[in-house]
This record gives C-alpha cells, structure tokens and sequence, in this order.
C-alpha cells in the first residue's frame, strides 16, 4: 500500500477535506465521495473512479483512476494530486457536510478560470436541499460573473480613511 508522503499532512488545502475521512467507512461515506466525483467529473473528464480506502495502517486516503490508452486506466493517490485538484475537493466536500452557515475564502484559488466558472452552480446545486448559507469572499470576475448570482447578492468592501465600507451592487 502508500503512506504519507513528506508534508502531505501539513498541507492546508488536504487538512479541509481529511477530518471527514476519519470516520469508518458506512453508508454516509460512500454517498459524498460518489457526489464529489460527479461533480470532478465536470472538471476533470477523464476521471473514472473516486474511491476511499485506509492503508495498512489506517491512514485515510483517496484514490481516483484516469481513464486513458491502458485498460485499467491510470491510479492516483491524494499525495499526488495538484493543489486544485485537492482544493476542489476540499471545496466539493465543505458542501456538502454540515448546515450551518459556511463562509469560503477565495475558493478560486490555484484553479483554472473554466473550473472557477463553475463554483457557483456548484454551490447552487450541493446547497439547494440543504438550504444552508454560504458565503463567499473573492476577487475572481470569474466567480461573480455567473447569471444566476444577483447583484443584490454581491458586497463590494472598498477600504477607506475610516474603515472598510460595503456597497451592495445593485440595490
């Protein structure tokens, strides 16, 4: 099997996802793990499987295979991962667990525009049963641009002699 590779653990954007992992593996498990893959898919075409598993000492890990010219398509375990890639999933499984309010700090960060397009439908969609509050903080044109947020929506903070001042923009 794997084990940690050096700093793994001490990666921020891992440490969101990882305390969900934890926990044994049950039925609740395996139902955000097949969500975030659907939602990988959108940004990663070829992924074929996502998969959860422990290794030999129990150390919690992901696992996603990449279909490709090999027929058993190509393995990858979290410790090889881009930094998008691992944020992205931190982003997809921060949706989806809990229901209170949920502030995300520039989620856009280390992903491509194209995938930054598609975090607010993201965000729609995992939240829509839910009907949890999430909160954004970017500086992405791309992330706001989407046609389902409003401008009664967006805060724009404009720093100032006297403080910070927060305009709505659109009222």
């Amino acid at each position: 099997m794997h084990s940690w590779g050096p700093g793994i653990a001490d990666d921020p954007f891992w440490k969101v996802s990882i305390r969900a992992y934890r926990q044994d593996i049950g039925k609740d498990q395996i139902l955000p793990v097949r969500k975030i893959e659907e939602a990988l898919r959108l940004a990663v075409p070829q992924l074929s499987q996502l998969t959860f598993s422990r290794d030999e000492i129990g150390a919690p890990h992901l696992c996603s295979v990449y279909a490709h010219w090999r027929a058993q398509g190509a393995k990858q375990l979290e410790d090889q991962y881009s930094d998008g890639t691992l944020r992205l999933i931190g982003f997809l499984w921060s949706l989806l667990e809990g229901d209170s309010l949920l502030l995300l700090e520039e989620p856009e960060l280390s992903l491509n525009s194209s995938i930054v397009q598609r975090l607010a439908p993201f965000i729609n969609r995992f939240q829509r049963l839910r009907k949890r509050q999430v909160m954004v903080s970017t500086h992405s044109f791309d992330l706001l641009n989407d046609p389902g947020i409003g401008g009664e929506e967006v805060l724009l903070l404009s720093p100032g002699r006297e403080g910070t001042k927060g305009d709505l923009v659109f009222q």
